[in-house]
């Protein structure tokens, strides 16, 4: 009713005041984001010039930033695979408190390939991935409390060869006026493996896949008026054509084998877990109860150093084979430990496949399996950063 709509726009006359101050400190401080690695990586990201957002919908620089020359390098990802991309405040670090972006620059997620031989030009952009607002909370809400880490899933049967990632972030705050979202894009250059024969579509031009003076739903709206929020751009890409590899839940690997690669992930199979940094430490449970460390350990070939690696849904259970309990990381940068499994995403993994072996990460917590410098140092979970200690080979028990 009236006293509703009256009590909206004092609302908003008041939010205008603050943004006034927003503003100018964002503009001369630390708001804003910058898309820096791609698995660890920031060899084949096409680093912006800049961690200030976008805001002409019709130029060139919406595609990458107008970094559309290659990056220096190519990072190697599987059909099927899920790869985690970085964004963080700065380019060459984090100076804002979350590290990532300022909590009130809250907006959906969303991320694009093109084949490379495109160049990006003309209708060659296909959504992979999208994220916005649900059960009260913002895609980046969740990107600030993964500590700028988001993953995303390759189609399974996309076909193998060399694309364009392109991930974008629109901040709202201000996006019930004309012109007032807010862009961050990044692109990377990926080579994809494994793949099937799809073809993927919608494809949509970039720039081009909005209407001038953000007049699109989603780009002009008003994210203090509660209502439901639609995503900008095309529907999520469907990928028609023969399927590569489908994972369950996470890639396997074509070749197994115990060299450099270690062995492939197979449901239900038993490990030794070996870090590259030290072939010859493997994962080792110090006891047998709840809350009892995980160490690494010369390896000895005892039921403590043995993982059954099985399928729990949205990840993988690693249980100990002497004690059956599984491997649980409790929190954020601490430790990890044997807990009795409960079906949390505390104890589940996801198992990257690299070029060499396997990175798991926490599906609560995002960070990754780590190894201690040492035989009998503590093995904890921490932010990738594509060293050795958190890349492990699978040898068959």
């Amino acid at each position: 009713g009236i006293n509703a709509e009256y009590g909206i726009q004092k609302m908003r006359h008041q939010l205008l005041l603050s943004l006034v101050i927003l503003s100018f400190s964002c503009a001369t401080i630390i708001c804003h984001t910058v898309l820096v690695g791609v698995d660890g990586s920031r060899s084949c990201v096409r680093v912006a010039p800049s961690n200030f957002p976008l805001g002409d919908l019709s130029s060139n620089e919406m595609r990458c930033y107008g970094r559309n020359s290659p990056a220096g390098s190519r990072c190697a990802v599987r059909a099927g695979s899920e790869v985690t991309l970085k964004w963080q405040h700065e380019i060459n670090g984090a100076s804002i408190a979350n590290g990532v972006i300022d909590p009130s620059h809250k907006g959906p997620i969303t991320v694009y390939l093109a084949s490379a031989d495109s160049q990006g030009n003309g209708n060659s952009w296909f959504k992979i991935a999208q994220e916005g607002y649900a059960n009260g909370r913002w895609a980046v809400d969740k990107l600030i409390d993964a500590k700028g880490n988001w993953n995303v899933r390759i189609p399974a049967n996309l076909k193998s060869g060399n694309y364009i990632l392109r991930a974008e972030i629109i901040a709202l705050h201000e996006a019930f006026r004309d012109n007032g979202a807010q862009f961050y894009t990044g692109c990377a250059d990926i080579t994809v493996t494994g793949g099937g024969s799809g073809d993927c579509g919608p494809k949509v031009s970039i720039p081009g896949n909005w209407i001038p003076n953000n007049q699109n739903p989603g780009v002009k709206f008003d994210m203090y008026r509660g209502a439901a929020y639609p995503i900008p751009g095309p529907a999520i890409a469907s990928c028609s054509g023969g399927s590569g590899n489908v994972p369950a839940p996470e890639p396997t690997p074509r070749t197994g084998g115990q060299g450099s690669s270690g062995s492939s992930l197979t449901n239900g199979r038993v490990y030794y877990l070996k870090p590259l940094s030290n072939p010859n430490l493997c994962l080792d449970a110090a006891g047998q109860g709840d809350g009892d460390n995980i160490l690494v350990v010369n390896c000895h070939n005892t039921n403590n150093q043995k993982w059954k690696l099985e399928n729990a849904g949205n990840g993988w259970k690693l249980t100990e084979q002497r004690s059956g309990k599984s491997l649980d990381g409790w929190g954020t940068g601490t430790g990890v430990q044997l807990w009795s499994f409960g079906g949390g995403a505390n104890q589940k993994w996801a198992a990257h496949h690299t070029s060499s072996a396997y990175v798991f990460k926490n599906t609560q917590s995002n960070e990754v399996l780590t190894a201690g410098a040492a035989s009998g140092t503590k093995a904890s979970q921490s932010d990738s950063h594509g060293g050795n200690n958190q890349k492990w080979r699978l040898v068959p028990a």
